[in-house]
């Protein structure tokens, strides 16, 4: 048998905060992302990589996977978490396993 949920002001100010904290986080990582992507070989080039020209070329490659795959599920996981979507914890429970996906 399982206990009825409470209703308590403290429990509801944690609900807040969790929301209001992963929606930052999610929102802060697409934005960093992107900007480390745009900064690197994709537009900019300030960041520079000592590489050789194939390894450069895969670097490049994660950066567009990363800009048009990792900042719209961060951002979108983090707007819809700020709305209390249920929709949100799949895209932001996906996030992490498909950066690290990416990324190796």
């Amino acid at each position: 048998m399982s206990n009825p949920p409470t209703s308590s002001p403290l429990s509801a100010r944690v609900l807040v905060f969790e929301r209001y904290a992963v929606r930052s986080a999610a929102i802060l990582i697409g934005v960093a992302v992107a900007a480390v992507s745009i900064l690197g070989l994709l537009a900019i080039g300030i960041i520079r990589y000592r590489r050789s020209a194939y390894s450069i070329q895969i670097v490049a490659g994660q950066d567009l996977i990363h800009v048009f795959l990792i900042v719209p599920i961060c951002l979108a996981g983090g707007i819809l978490r700020l709305a209390a979507s249920p929709k949100s914890k799949h895209l932001l429970i996906a996030m992490p396993s498909l950066f690290s996906a990416v990324s190796c």
